[in-house]
């Protein structure tokens, strides 16, 4: 009796299954590494516009990670500023209204230029993107933004910073 069907070893089988696990494996860490990118300023990009006395700030988000965003730094250089306290809270409006009674944010005015650091909560999906704001509420009548000088800059939870100017 002559048998052409030969049997397979079962050794060749659990190597070769054991080899295309490993190269799947080893693909995707590779692929990971040469492809990924990375949060930061390379692949996130912000723009500022003013719309109703609003700062309002579009965010995206390029890379293959979430991005998020702790804090803003807002300095306007106008020679409209009323000397004044101020404070500011964020609103889960995505306007994060600043206001001269209510707020834990921080304020500068000096000559003719504010600061202000504002603590905001702010998350954008990988490959996403989200359009937020700030409002000047009270106290701030006599300053028109669409003639200040305004340069942003946004710190995400890994200490990367994104910058952003207006005029």
């Amino acid at each position: 009796m002559n048998n052409n069907n030969q049997a397979i070893p079962w050794s060749t089988l659990i190597f070769s299954g054991i080899g295309v696990a490993v190269f799947g494996f080893l693909s995707n860490i590779a692929w990971e590494i040469y492809s990924h990118r990375d949060v930061g300023s390379k692949y996130v990009d912000i723009s500022i516009r003013i719309d109703s006395e609003k700062i309002l700030l579009f965010a995206r988000n390029n890379s293959d990670d979430p991005l998020d965003l702790k804090k803003i730094k807002v300095k306007i250089q106008s020679d409209s500023f009323m000397k004044k306290t101020l404070g500011a809270y964020p609103d889960i409006s995505h306007i994060y209204k600043i206001s001269s009674s209510v707020g834990k944010s921080k304020f500068n005015i000096n000559n003719m230029e504010m600061i202000i650091d504002l603590d905001i909560i702010q998350v954008i999906e990988p490959k996403g993107f989200d359009h937020f704001g700030i409002s000047i509420n009270d106290s701030m009548e006599s300053l028109t933004l669409e003639n200040s000088k305004i340069s942003v800059e946004m710190l995400d939870i890994l200490n990367n910073s994104y910058f952003a100017n207006y005029q």
